[in-house]
């Protein structure tokens, strides 16, 4: 997958051309975009990770309406240079005396990694709050379920004491699932992981055996494609991804729900779906589907489960999304980067 781009907006050609040498150099890798006005860089599609905003000469009122561009994330979108005789505290400015690719180049890799740094820092901030907020509320009925069934324990017939026995195992399952995907989405998002090519047939049919038993009791019918393509990513959080869509749609797919995986290869990603031919999502809780972890604890209505696809597609380089069947039913979907065309 192509990294994110760096986007150089309304550069005079002297400064153009040094600046294009000067991203070539630090940034290798990535494409540079070269767009007439600001207005042409907020039609640039958003990125997964923060891109190099260059501006020429832009004048405050400028850098500060560009300073003030968030992702969906809530996060501020782009790492910003000016190059101009101006000085801001939002941008990190650079004289025409100083333009020269050895020096731009070390100024565009030094922005850039602050802003990452700030990206990061922002939402392991938000992480925190998701977790001391929204998650121990999320664990405060079942855990109220258990002391409240403790307490009938001592009154009840043996028949009762079975009965109730059930409902404190879902407690306890309901405790140890919330702990169990925080954890996992916490650790993935501090720790590095080593990316490969991952063939996502086997993948799926992991997910699939596991989640069997739910699948009988739903009766619900899982159809997966013949063929499944390879891509760059980590097994574990696809394992999760997949888990996660699956169960949303046995939970939301209506009765005996009909499960249609597909997938599709773009320029440089494979995008993925899960469809069900339930009554999809209604219109209301559209502007919450997918909220970012580190939002939970001001997102109210939106599950865990999609907000743990949102970070680990994020992560992998890719993004996720939902739409409406022509049926009526659901379509989650989600992309992954590739790097091979065959198919296993």
């Amino acid at each position: 997958m192509t990294p994110p781009g760096i986007l150089l907006v309304a550069l005079p050609p002297t400064a153009l051309e040094l600046a294009r040498q000067a991203a070539q150099a630090a940034f290798p890798q990535r494409e540079v975009i070269v767009l007439p006005d600001l207005h042409a860089a907020l039609q640039v599609p958003p990125a997964s990770a923060p891109q190099l905003l260059v501006l020429g000469d832009p004048g405050l009122p400028v850098v500060a309406e560009a300073s003030q561009v968030l992702e969906k994330t809530g996060l501020p979108r782009w790492a910003i240079v000016a190059m101009g005789a101006g000085e801001s505290d939002v941008a990190e400015t650079v004289p025409m005396a100083e333009w020269s690719p050895p020096l731009l180049a070390r100024v565009f890799r030094a922005t850039l990694l602050q802003h990452e740094l700030l990206w990061e820092n922002l939402r392991l901030r938000g992480d925190m709050k998701t977790v001391a907020r929204r998650v121990s509320h999320d664990m405060r009925t079942p855990i109220g379920c258990i002391y409240t069934t403790a307490d009938m324990l001592p009154e009840l017939d043996a028949a009762s004491l079975v009965e109730l026995g059930g409902v404190i195992k879902q407690s306890a399952r309901e405790i140890s699932q919330i702990i169990d995907r925080v954890g996992f989405v916490l650790q993935a998002s501090v720790d590095s992981a080593l990316f490969s090519t991952v063939k996502m047939g086997p993948v799926v049919e992991q997910v699939l055996k596991d989640l069997d038993p739910a699948i009988k009791k739903a009766g619900a019918v899982v159809v997966p494609p013949v063929t499944w393509p390879e891509v760059i990513g980590v097994v574990s959080w696809l394992q999760v991804i997949w888990r996660d869509l699956l169960d949303n749609a046995l939970q939301h797919g209506g009765p005996a729900p009909r499960i249609t995986l597909t997938w599709e290869r773009t320029a440089d990603s494979c995008r993925f779906a899960v469809t069900d031919n339930g009554s999809g999502v209604s219109a209301g809780r559209l502007a919450a589907l997918f909220g970012p972890f580190d939002q939970l604890h001001d997102i109210r209505e939106s599950g865990i489960g999609l907000a743990i696809v949102h970070r680990l597609t994020s992560l992998q380089g890719g993004s996720c999304g939902y739409e409406k069947t022509p049926q009526g039913g659901a379509c989650f979907h989600f992309t992954i980067p590739v790097i091979a065309t065959g198919v296993n």
